[in-house]
């Protein structure tokens, strides 16, 4: 009985977590399309569209009526919004020993979410898009692949690359501080 209430737990912590990073993440794409100007952006919690489709987390904002910058900055306004609170749960997971389980299971969710992007980047076709995918990195891959003329597997290379050290950087930072204890 003990494993079965231990089993529910994670996975009902794993659903939490997951929900929550969901959202947190479609919640900066919107305060950035707002933040550069777009009051039209909006956010919300669920939403049921009248083809039948639903959404958990659904942002909506006019990429087309915004400059270059910003055109950057709103599809990059969801990662940031979850490696931000990702930096946020270090503490917890370094050096509170009550619940150590979840603040890491929270701080593994939230850094996933850059891997998650950087793999949809990468699988998603740039070459030949007109408009915005929605895909969040493979946007920006095509924003500045059609600004710099660069080839867009260059710098999907490159998010590669900067996910890598990303994540070394992290993991070297958690274990000091974890030695500090």
């Amino acid at each position: 009985m003990k494993a079965v209430l231990k089993a529910s737990t994670a996975i009902f912590a794993v659903l939490i977590v997951v929900f929550t990073m969901i959202n947190v993440h479609e919640l900066g794409h919107t305060l950035v399309a707002r933040y550069c100007g777009d009051a039209s952006a909006y956010y919300r919690l669920f939403e049921l569209r009248p083809n039948g489709s639903w959404c958990i987390g659904c942002n909506s904002y006019q990429a087309a009526g915004l400059p270059f910058g910003c055109r950057l900055l709103v599809p990059l306004g969801g990662l940031l919004a979850t490696q931000f609170v990702a930096l946020l749960l270090f503490y917890p997971a370094a050096k509170l020993t009550r619940f150590r389980w979840f603040w890491r299971l929270a701080l593994g969710v939230f850094l996933l979410d850059a891997a998650v992007q950087v793999f949809h980047a990468l699988i998603v076709p740039v070459q030949g898009m007109q408009v915005e995918s929605g895909t969040d990195l493979a946007d920006v891959v095509w924003l500045l692949a059609g600004w710099y003329s660069i080839e867009p597997l260059i710098l999907k290379w490159l998010l590669v690359g900067i996910l890598l050290i990303y994540y070394t950087m992290i993991f070297i930072g958690l274990r000091a501080w974890e030695k500090t204890t």
